[in-house]
């Protein structure tokens, strides 16, 4: 639904600042709107950690438009919430490409092991059916084992190319 990525509001807001603001190119088609992922449990976390940045960098070599983009928000949307567990959290880190290069994740940003990340400081926040949130997804972030009932969200990626452009890909 596009009221729920508040499309035409964001098209608007940023159309009289004389920035675009759509899908990303690829190729000859365009990004998708938006993609809907279901949290599991898989003994650990229901997210492991990551962080978004890594597919930039890989989409240079494939040309993808979203390849000039500096930094990467995410904007999702929480269409079911766990009952317990499920919180979102984000470390106050932002790995570099030599980290990445040393964890073995440089084209992926996924997955960083959990116990490496003891020390580092983090917020974890519970999540509300309805709640939409904007994150900087260039640092690690994950979430958390999901012990009753399951998540569900929609969400895409948002990232500024130049001054007068501004795209969203999933």
């Amino acid at each position: 639904n596009e009221s729920l990525f508040l499309n035409r509001i964001l098209e608007a807001s940023f159309l009289e600042k004389g920035i675009h603001f759509g899908p990303a190119r690829f190729k000859n088609g365009y990004a998708c709107f938006a993609t809907f992922r279901r949290w599991l449990d898989n003994g650990v976390m229901s997210l492991m950690p990551h962080e978004d940045m890594a597919q930039v960098d890989f989409a240079r070599e494939d040309d993808f438009e979203i390849a000039s983009t500096q930094t990467v928000t995410a904007y999702n949307v929480c269409l079911e919430a766990a009952k317990g567990g499920g919180q979102l959290k984000i470390w106050n880190l932002i790995p570099d490409s030599e980290c990445r290069e040393r964890l073995g994740v440089v084209r992926t940003g996924y997955p960083y092991p959990p116990e490496l990340l003891d020390d580092i400081e983090s917020i974890s926040v519970q999540l509300n059916t309805g709640d939409i949130y904007f994150m900087n997804a260039c640092h690690l972030h994950g979430v958390s084992s999901v012990s009753e009932g399951s998540r569900l969200t929609a969400g895409r990626f948002i990232g500024k190319l130049h001054n007068r452009k501004v795209v969203y890909w999933t």
